[in-house]
């Protein structure tokens, strides 16, 4: 692993892990404390290049993510009715989509590809341990589904450990690399321990 890439690995994990596990009322200071070292470290990235910055904002991705977020920003002011999704939880979105992209605009696709397969493997990995050591009365007392310890709902951890799962077992299918066959099994039983049937969409995939 090249010296520079380490800090893209440790990003990245920590987006992903506090995504899927700290979004909650419960670990909500954890949850943005987590964001705004993030968000330092993309400004200290940003210093050292200028040019990552300039990349970013000219990036044509940048100029479709705004339209978009503008959408979702009318959406967070009209339906007021869904309090979790008001403009507040858009903007931030918006602002760690951006950072990412400082984090990853110079950065050739291959490496991004490759640093996005480990980091998921290692991420799926700790999201499992981190819902077991949380929800281990349950396992144990025979509870039907587990997986409320994480951000949202049963359902929101099962779309994240789905989405990380696809990666995985592409590189067990394509490219014969066998040692991610352990985070893969783990996330599906974990999937299907949430009950979830959103789960089920990744799974037959």
């Amino acid at each position: 692993m090249v010296k520079k890439e380490k800090l893209l690995y440790i990003v990245l994990f920590l987006m992903l892990f506090s995504n899927a596990t700290l979004r909650n009322q419960e670990h909500l200071k954890l949850y943005i404390s987590i964001s705004f070292i993030v968000c330092i470290c993309a400004f200290f990235r940003g210093i050292l290049k200028p040019s990552r910055i300039s990349k970013t904002i000219l990036n044509g991705f940048t100029i479709w993510l705004i339209v978009l977020f503008f959408m979702y920003f009318f959406y967070g002011i009209v339906l007021i009715k869904y309090d979790y999704f008001d403009t507040d939880y858009f903007f931030f979105m918006f602002i760690m989509i951006l950072i990412t992209i400082v984090f990853f605009v110079d950065v050739y696709y291959k490496i991004i590809m490759e640093i996005f397969i480990k980091v998921c493997a290692f991420t799926s990995i700790a999201i499992c341990v981190y819902i077991v050591f949380n929800e281990l009365s349950l396992i144990i007392s025979g509870e039907t589904r587990i997986g409320e310890s994480g951000s949202g709902n049963v359902n929101t951890v099962a779309v994240y450990l789905g989405t990380m799962s696809i990666p995985l077992i592409y590189k067990v299918i394509f490219e014969k690399r066998y040692i991610y066959m352990l985070p893969y099994s783990l996330t599906i039983i974990l999937m299907l321990l949430t009950g979830s049937k959103k789960s089920l969409i990744f799974i037959i995939l």
